[in-house]
């Protein structure tokens, strides 16, 4: 062992933290918990949707949790930038949770898994949004120790990289609730300010040698609870082996050992790893001596938060409480000829109820129980679907009104209670002696020769019929039926010409018009058919006579969808192949401002010339067989009307690809990249899919769920 030299070794970065606040304090006891504890001795990973935590986390309870009453020592886990971020599922939850720490070793290993089990550890590692800022965490924290059986004086605190940074900035204000803290590869110093919350508490920090500056500048604002006003200076010849520095609070002195050193009673110990990149967390985290010497670390108990006084007038809960503490009141019973009216001099749950529940703040607060003259009994009407709601007496007679009917449909009736005229939109109702619900009910109107019987199903409608400029099949989703007040997005699909031609049945007409594309997806794969319906789109497909489509009677029928269907027209999307989408870019071109996105899959007539000024700011997904790097396909004419848009005056040039390949436009830096395959993600207002020479392009463009989930994702302002 040999003595080091202090001095002052880095300059700390200055910032500001939120003040203090109360502690919590766990209950003592049996402890109940808002969330379903089921499962113990293996990983558990809880979204926020489900837990009601405010971050996704993953977690590890020891064998003999759900059988026990007793309190655990807990770890809390910090990830580093690389994991910061809003996992969509439990399953990307999970891995991120679980790729470093004590959750790592307790997924790959069964010798881990064992020693954590009986050490009768909890673990828990959240995701966090931002950069692990004491904002995010404390209410995970207080959440953690409110819903499990948690040691108060066994609460550790451990992160890696901006993590490591994130363990120290809640250490210096909660630190009183620490028992000890392992801030590994912090890379951003501290304040300087004395950590005075962490004094009681142990602390092992890590890093590179390279990267002990900030590690350092965070210890020295610890050892100054200790009088010790200078930094640790390694010598740079150190850089090549691994020491342990240690701080002994009574002698307030720092020695060093070399190698990683985990025994002794040093409040304070640096490893410095040798070498000099952003590391030190697996070297670590592997090291048994580390948690031992974590699970030996203890402090005598988390403080007793504030109590302020609660003081009930005319009813029970007085007491002293906690901020934030859920207090259930009740007031007195009434004197003869008085009801209980309401509460006042505080927030509570419900001020009309007696018995309610408040929840403590942070001063002393009075409530007040006040009461008034009895009178006859009211009993609630509730109107579903129309006006008339409100508390009645017996015998009552109440006016109620239906709501207005959506689109398409018209009242129905009045069921469940009786009223003077069941038929009637507006009627009346006399008021029971009960509680009572009545709802106004609707139907589907026949308007227009288009009535709407059919959901969930493909099926075919002349113009004959309907009055509509196209016959069209078409595909509504499970719940239009029932659903008046629905709006819902549209695909209008387009085909090529060999479809085209003269309809004399719906059944040609359908099978016609769903030889590919979406109609065809759902007639052929229940699988298909189950994601349109869960997208709850509408499908139209219109078929022409002629061989081309006329962007004026195209939009005819848009209007006509939208006139006689529940029609989002935020999300009206078009969509077209070969000749279809030569038909999509002419109904861009004139109609553009009415769609929320376009795809051309093939088009081989070309475009008009002038930028596409309707389609400013809707996105675009082109797809295409290469043909040649010349510049006189139908594709490259309409893509240079729409590049103008963006201040982009050129033809897009290429080699036919190996395979398929995106070009992707930034409309902000006006420049080209490609990604490999039909590339679904980013923002882009324009991307060109390119299938190599003779390849099948609309097949896989159609399969493809990515190019679908697209679609939808795109919505008009």
């Amino acid at each position: 062992m040999r003595s080091v030299v202090l001095s002052v070794f880095v300059a700390v970065l200055a910032a500001c933290g939120p003040g203090a606040e109360e502690a919590f304090a766990p209950e003592s006891g049996t402890q109940k918990s808002a969330i379903s504890i089921t499962a113990e001795d293996q990983i558990v990973t809880r979204m926020p949707s489900s837990s009601g935590a405010t971050l996704g986390y993953s977690e590890y309870l020891p064998p003999g949790y759900l059988t026990s009453t007793e309190r655990y020592p807990t770890i809390i886990h910090l990830n580093g930038m690389g994991e910061l971020g809003r996992a969509t599922t439990q399953s990307e939850l999970y891995t991120i949770t679980t790729k470093h720490g004590a959750l790592k070793h307790i997924r790959e290993s069964a010798t881990w898994k064992t020693y954590f089990g009986q050490k009768k550890a909890m673990v828990f590692a959240p995701q966090g949004y931002d950069n692990y800022s004491p904002e995010e965490l404390r209410p995970f924290i207080q959440f953690i120790v409110a819903n499990y059986r948690v040691d108060p004086t066994r609460l550790y605190l451990t992160g890696l990289s901006m993590g490591g940074w994130g363990t120290w900035r809640y250490a210096r204000l909660y630190g009183n609730e620490l028992a000890a803290i392992a801030p590994i590869a912090t890379n951003i110093g501290a304040p300087g300010d004395t950590l005075t919350l962490l004094d009681g508490a142990a602390v092992w920090a890590a890093n590179s040698f390279n990267e002990r500056g900030a590690n350092i500048s965070w210890l020295l604002s610890f050892t100054k609870l200790y009088g010790q006003n200078s930094a640790i200076n390694p010598p740079a010849s150190e850089v090549d082996s691994t020491n342990t520095y240690l701080f002994d609070k009574t002698t307030k002195a720092w020695t060093s050992q070399a190698g990683l050193i985990g025994t002794g009673t040093a409040v304070a110990r640096i490893v410095n790893f040798k070498g000099e990149g952003h590391f030190g967390w697996s070297e670590t985290y592997s090291q048994q001596s580390f948690w031992n010497w974590m699970f030996a670390q203890q402090r005598g108990g988390t403080p007793t938060p504030t109590q302020y006084t609660l003081t009930v007038n005319s009813g029970s809960g007085d007491g002293s409480y906690a901020s934030g503490t859920q207090v259930t009141i009740t007031a007195d019973a009434p004197a003869s000829g008085y009801v209980f009216d309401k509460w006042t001099g505080a927030t509570v749950t419900s001020a009309t109820s007696a018995t309610t529940t408040l929840t403590m703040p942070a001063a002393a607060t009075t409530v007040t129980a006040t009461y008034k003259l009895a009178t006859a009994p009211t009993y609630v009407l509730t109107v579903n679907s129309g006006s008339g709601d409100g508390s009645y007496a017996s015998g009552t007679q109440v006016t109620i009104t239906a709501d207005a009917p959506a689109s398409g449909y018209v009242f129905d009736k009045w069921t469940g209670a009786t009223v003077t005229s069941a038929t009637s939109a507006t009627t009346t109702l006399t008021m029971p002696a009960a509680a009572t619900t009545v709802t106004a009910t609707y139907k589907l109107a026949s308007t227009g020769g288009v009535s709407i019987t059919t959901e969930n199903e493909v099926i075919g409608r002349l113009a004959t019929t309907t009055g509509a400029p196209f016959p069209y099949a078409e595909y509504l989703p499970p719940g239009y039926l029932t659903s008046p007040t629905t709006t819902y997005p549209v695909v209008l699909h387009l085909h090529d010409s060999g479809e085209s031609g003269s309809t004399s049945t719906e059944a040609q007409l359908v099978e016609v018009v769903s030889r590919y594309g979406p109609l065809n997806l759902i007639r052929t794969s229940a699988t298909w058919k189950t994601y349109f319906g869960q997208q709850q789109a509408m499908v139209f497909a219109p078929r022409s006579t002629g061989g081309t489509w006329d962007a004026a009677q195209l939009d005819t029928l848009v209007s006509f969808l939208s006139t006689h269907y529940r029609v989002d027209p935020k999300r009206i999307y078009v969509a077209g192949r070969t000749i279809g989408g030569h038909g999509a870019w002419s109904y861009g071109y004139s109609f553009g401002d009415r769609v929320a996105a376009l795809a051309a899959i093939g088009s081989n007539l070309g475009g008009p010339g002038p930028a596409l000024t309707k389609l400013a700011n809707v996105p675009v997904w082109m797809v295409d067989g290469w043909v040649t790097s010349s510049t006189w396909t139908g594709q490259h004419s309409w893509l240079r009307g729409l590049t103008k848009v963006y201040g982009w005056d050129q033809y897009l040039t290429f080699d036919n690809p190996a395979a398929a390949l995106t070009y992707v436009f930034n409309a902000t830096t006006k420049t080209w990249s490609t990604q490999a395959g039909a590339y679904a993600t980013g923002t882009s207002p324009i991307r060109f899919t390119v299938y190599p020479q003779g390849a099948d392009f609309a097949t896989p463009t159609y399969e493809n769920a990515a190019f679908w989930d697209w679609m939808f994702a795109q919505q008009r302002p």
